[in-house]
């Protein structure tokens, strides 16, 4: 019998249009994981302001960052499972799973029910209950809904792992090989989060991730703090780069809603980057495969900002998506689970 890997991620509407975008929207927002508001102000949140106002704006981002064959975190998503599946070779079976949309995490089980084994790899290095978390635990009662439960193994976070470190920086490095003209700066972009989901998580346990010490070392306290984990990540990949103190900084984008989220804010920080450097780049290391966030709002939008704020040359570094080097990292994680 082969053994199973699911692929994850976030999910992706089915088309630009304005419906498909707002039905998605709707899945997306509704979850408890992501507005953690009671049920009915959820609702009236979601289906009487939010989708109402940013329907047709985020139609017309997507319309921006779609490719060809379709959504980009589909089309780099699937993409990435082929390769895995070639590299992983006949004993194993890979299929892809998104939290919302389609894929869905039941259909891309039931591809993988014969299996012995199935493995589960959401695509999130960094912990939180909005993204990791509410993917878990919708494969989790998918898998318990299948009999599946006792086939399962997870592979966490991966935020230290030696493999996605390494394949971050590779791929980091050889895209800024590619560049005319050398970085200045380098900044670190991860998606953002309300402040809340930071001290009020299911596994937070009432951690204080705003003492200084949470930005500088990872301990037994903080090691289920996203923002201290993405300081993690950008100093491993510094380091690996051989950035300087002074070439490098963290930023956080993709706010919503007046609730205070963690900073700083990345569409702040940029213009402010382009009074002192004149050549920036912009790597985004929470996301594995690029997608909206990725493509429009840094890869268009920020990098406006960047240009219209007096910067020269903007460089919005592509995400791993299926890239070789990525690719053999995560069946040497896979292996290791075994």
């Amino acid at each position: 019998m082969s053994i199973g890997v699911l692929i994850g991620n976030l999910g992706t509407p089915r088309s630009t249009s304005v419906g498909d975008v707002k039905k998605y929207l709707r899945e997306f927002l509704m979850d408890p994981f992501v507005i953690n508001k009671p049920t009915f102000l959820r609702w009236i949140l979601v289906n009487a302001l939010i989708v109402p106002l940013r329907g047709a704006r985020s139609a017309r981002a997507y319309q921006k960052a779609w490719m060809p064959e379709g959504s980009p975190l589909f089309v780099f998503s699937q993409r990435l499972q082929k390769e895995v599946q070639k590299k992983l070779g006949g004993d194993f079976k890979v299929s892809l799973g998104m939290r919302y949309g389609e894929p869905s995490l039941s259909e891309a089980l039931t591809e993988l029910k014969d299996c012995s084994q199935i493995i589960l790899f959401p695509q999130y290095p960094q912990y939180a209950q909005s993204s990791y978390q509410t993917w878990l635990d919708e494969a989790m009662k998918a898998a318990d809904e299948l009999g599946l439960k006792e086939k399962i193994k997870i592979i966490e976070p991966f935020f230290k792992d030696e493999n996605y470190l390494r394949a971050q920086a590779q791929s980091i490095a050889t895209a800024l090989q590619k560049e005319k003209v050398p970085a200045d700066f380098v900044l670190f972009s991860f998606h953002g989060l309300p402040e809340s989901h930071l001290q009020n998580g299911p596994r937070a346990k009432n951690h204080n991730c705003f003492v200084s010490s949470c930005l500088t070392e990872l301990t037994e306290d903080n090691k289920w703090c996203y923002r201290a984990e993405c300081y993690v990540v950008a100093r491993q990949i510094a380091q690996r780069l051989s950035l300087s103190e002074t070439q490098w900084g963290v930023s956080f984008q993709s706010r919503l809603g007046p609730e205070p989220w963690i900073s700083p804010f990345t569409d702040q920080v940029i213009p402010k980057l382009a009074k002192e450097y004149l050549n920036l780049a912009v790597v985004m290391p929470a996301f594995t495969a690029d997608c909206l966030e990725t493509l429009e709002e840094i890869g268009i939008e920020a990098k406006k900002e960047f240009l219209q704020a007096g910067g020269k040359n903007f460089v919005a570094v592509p995400c791993m998506n299926d890239q070789t080097v990525w690719v053999e990292s995560m069946t040497e994680m896979v292996k290791n689970i075994l």
